[in-house]
């Protein structure tokens, strides 16, 4: 029993050794790996990591992946909660109206994606926890049965019996990309409202051309110190 296991060990790293220099990328897409790469539409690598794992996991691997990805959803759900809460809240502080435009869109999309977050996370959550057995996790993750026809993979791509999909994995990736950007948006608009208030302390004659005579100022300001 433990030759076995340590014969199927062995067995695995040098299949990931070798995997690792096949040109997953070339061998799947082609002519079209590059652009892929550097546009970053799909993230390349990640779907090879994908496609390596779903083929070699072990069931528990398999259950112990559900799990976190469950518990992930659940922490995403909670923090994309609280930033569509603060957005919320940072669009009904003092002054917000006579701050540039800006702010206010930027806090509003904050809102929203917050929202979209918390949506996508809660529905991955629940396509996941129906999955109670490692094969059914296999498949969803997967596109089915690899069409070696159709596709050129080396060893040890060649021999696994499942291609990854990239459409799955956009999707478990969604709720964090769209808490990334609740966060990003937030704090960007945020940061406009204190320039604001610290330059104009947000009088309320303030308005959308006076983003350019704040910059203006602020540099002034800056000058002086330098």
């Amino acid at each position: 029993m433990k030759v076995t296991k340590v014969v199927s060990t062995l067995w695995r790293v040098a299949l990931f050794i070798y995997g690792r220099n096949s040109y997953y990328e070339r061998q799947r897409w082609g002519s079209w790996e590059r652009l892929l790469g550097l546009t970053r539409i799909i993230d390349t690598k990640a779907v090879g990591q994908l496609h390596w794992d779903i083929n070699t996991w072990t069931d528990d691997e398999v259950m112990a992946w559900k799990q976190s990805y469950i518990s992930t959803c659940t922490a995403v759900t909670v923090a994309g909660a609280i930033f569509a809460s603060v957005g919320l809240t940072a669009l009904q502080l003092p002054n917000m109206d006579s701050t540039h435009w800006s702010s206010r869109a930027l806090l509003s999309c904050s809102m929203i994606l917050g929202v979209l977050s918390v949506v996508s996370a809660a529905s991955q959550q629940q396509h996941i926890a129906v999955l109670n057995k490692a094969f059914d996790i296999r498949m969803w993750l997967s596109r089915g049965k690899t069409e070696l026809d159709k596709r050129h993979y080396r060893r040890p791509f060649s021999h696994l019996p499942l291609e990854s999909s990239v459409a799955a994995m956009n999707l478990l990736y969604m709720p964090k990309v769209l808490l990334n950007l609740a966060v990003l948006l937030y704090t960007i608009g945020f940061g406009i409202y204190l320039l604001y208030s610290w330059i104009y302390h947000a009088e309320r004659d303030g308005g959308r051309d006076d983003f350019a005579t704040s910059s203006s100022h602020l540099w002034r300001r800056l000058a002086l110190f330098t």
